[in-house]
Order: C-alpha cells, then structure tokens, then sequence
C-alpha cells in the first residue's frame, strides 16, 4: 500500500491470506510526480497562475496525467487528476515523469 499523505509503502496483509499480499485497489497511470520541494503544487481549475486553486499537492505526490497540455503566458500547464479525484491543472515544470 502507497500512503501518499505519510510517504510510506508497506505490504498488505489479511489473516486469511497465509502471509500473502492481497491487491485492494489499483490505480491506472500514466503518472506525474509533484517535484515542489519545501512547498506544494496547486492544482487549478484553469491553466494559468489566476486560476482557482482546487488542491495543493505535496512534493511526491503522484498525480494521474489526463495526457491533455496547454500553454499559456504562465508557460505550460498539464491536466491532471489528484489522488482524491479532483481534475484540474498543474504548472509543467513541477511536474517529473
């Protein structure tokens, strides 16, 4: 299990498994990494630095890329979607593949 909140990975375990891991959930990618050390990405509802600010991503988060970019006059934005469901657009350069 990934804990994006905590930044930690462990196995699952079910008793009934016999020390097996049991997958309970699986997200699709393509993904993109949050790279704002110190700070947080905002996600927005529009690209563009006025645009209103949906979701502050840690630096590390995984954010599922909607393979959708735009440029505008802040620079270039991707389409992205948060681990909590909310879409909306994050600034490129703090974004690593």
């Amino acid at each position: 299990m990934i804990d994006i909140e905590a930044g930690e990975t462990r196995a699952l375990r079910w008793p009934a498994a016999r020390g097996r891991n049991i997958v309970r959930a699986v997200v699709r990618g393509p993904f993109l990494r949050v790279v704002a050390p110190g700070d947080c990405l905002r996600v927005r509802a529009e690209p563009g630095a006025a645009g209103r600010e949906l979701v502050c991503a840690a630096d590390g988060v995984l954010l599922t890329d909607l393979g959708e970019t735009r440029e505008t006059a802040d620079g270039r934005w991707r389409k992205v979607r948060a681990p909590d469901g909310v879409e909306g657009w994050a600034s490129d350069p703090f974004l690593e593949r």
